[in-house]
């Protein structure tokens, strides 16, 4: 049988602590079994990043870390990252700060990313990449040489070539992701944009059930919505209604309603937009002022983003 190996930007490591403010890691959490490998970021910056992972092992799953610089961080992270893709995919284009040096170090990350995992691949091995921060990362393995099965699965949506079109070397970065054999979105409507995206601007042609070629490569755009472990939170969820922190919540509501939402704080949650909604049903249906609370839950994340800051703010 072969080896997961699973690649994403962050790797949690089981000897951190406290809870995690992304859903990648939960959503990733069942797939991994005995003999997996999860490779990325260890979220560490350092001065002199080692060029070898890093290893830990827990539960007989094998962890893979390399450090980044603090250049790498903010060009590859906080700037390209997170500041172009992330805003370009969530249809904000008035949130793009591009520079062509935080480009420039995405690429160059993700081509050390492939360096550094092309040495832990056995030839079984079923690569699975995920999400925008590694878009580049299935090229980069095969300019290395690696012929395994490489699958990737984008936990953003996905734009039509009129938002694609927005980004310089967008043709780069949708030419990269023809490299991997399967390309797994959320929607048909992210599945289709991505067609069109590769049809119009890169000239991929259908080529089979499902699948798309481009010069000699073969890739199928899949719809597989990523879930959670709905029996398992159902679980989670009656345990903690028996705790502490539920029987004081309950007893500071007293007989009010409670409206609760628990996101990270990101401006594509649209929190803003929930807290004037719930004013707006106060103003309108007073009957309703001091029977009804709101609760929002919301973790703070990517605080090197200026966006960030200001919504945190």
């Amino acid at each position: 049988m072969a080896r997961l190996v699973v690649v994403s930007n962050r790797v949690p490591l089981p000897s951190e602590k406290g809870p995690r403010a992304g859903g990648l890691a939960v959503a990733l959490a069942d797939a991994l079994t005995p003999g997996s490998l999860w490779f990325g970021w260890s979220g560490r910056r350092s001065a002199r990043p080692a060029q070898e992972p890093a290893l830990q092992t827990s539960a007989g799953i094998t962890f893979a870390t390399i450090d980044l610089s603090e250049s790498d961080y903010q060009r590859f992270y906080a700037g390209y990252s997170n500041s172009v893709l992330w805003p370009l995919l969530h249809f904000r284009l008035g949130l793009l700060n591009y520079r062509t040096e935080d480009y420039e170090g995405y690429r160059s990350v993700n081509r050390r990313f492939a360096a550094a995992l092309e040495k832990l691949l056995l030839p079984t091995d079923l690569v699975w990449v995920h999400d925008y921060h590694l878009i580049p990362l299935g090229a980069e393995l095969r300019a290395l040489g690696v012929r395994n099965r490489i699958g990737f699965f984008m936990h953003t949506p996905f734009g039509p070539p009129a938002i694609m079109r927005a980004l310089p070397h967008a043709d780069a970065l949708l030419d990269s992701m023809c490299s991997y054999d399967v390309v797994g979105f959320h929607t048909e409507t992210y599945r289709a944009a991505c067609v069109d995206c590769v049809q119009q601007m890169l000239g991929a042609r259908p080529y089979g059930a499902g699948q798309f070629r481009l010069d000699t490569r073969v890739f199928m755009p899949i719809v597989d919505p990523i879930g959670i472990d709905a029996e398992g939170f159902s679980r989670t969820a009656a345990q903690a209604e028996r705790g502490v922190e539920a029987r004081r919540l309950r007893t500071s509501l007293g007989e009010r309603k409670l409206a609760i939402g628990v996101d990270r704080l990101d401006y594509s949650k649209g929190l803003l937009n929930r807290m004037e909604a719930f004013g707006r049903l106060l103003a309108r249906y007073p009957q309703h002022l001091r029977h009804v609370s709101f609760l929002q839950v919301a973790a703070r994340s990517r605080e090197d983003v200026r966006e960030y800051r200001e919504l945190g703010e």
